[in-house]
């Protein structure tokens, strides 16, 4: 959205921050979201994990139509998803605060896909950073 790169706010009343992500400039939704891909990337660098994306979408509830209305999909789009060195598939969100809306999300995404997956909540901590599986 362009008011916020101008206004240097995000959907989440933080303040976005930028970095370079294999030659393009891509905007975070938070420094901390930022400063994790970062992390990650240079875990990647170092062969610690491997696949690193951005935002992958995991569809929630699939669209359907009732009574001739048409009700869209409902979709969760954590932050990070890569694979550890064991070959798990780790998914990530670097989060500040819980909202109502990540917690529904969370309880419908662990039971469809967290069978397989190690999900792990991500927090700011005095410059560091705190994962919460």
């Amino acid at each position: 959205m362009m008011q916020n790169v101008l206004g240097k706010v995000s959907k989440f009343k933080n303040k976005i921050a930028f970095a370079e992500v294999k030659g393009k400039t891509v905007i975070f939704d938070s420094i901390l979201q930022r400063d994790r891909y970062l992390y990650l990337a240079a875990m990647e660098l170092m062969e610690e994990i491997k696949s690193l994306e951005l935002q992958p979408e995991y569809v929630l509830q699939e669209g359907f139509k009732l009574r001739d209305k048409k009700h869209k999909s409902i979709s969760y789009r954590p932050d990070f998803r890569y694979r550890d060195k064991v070959g798990y598939v780790v998914v990530e969100d670097a989060r500040e605060i819980k909202t109502d809306a990540y917690q529904i999300q969370k309880k419908l995404f662990l039971p469809k896909y967290g069978f397989a997956l190690k999900f792990i909540e991500v927090f700011s901590e005095g410059g560091g950073f705190k994962e919460v599986v």
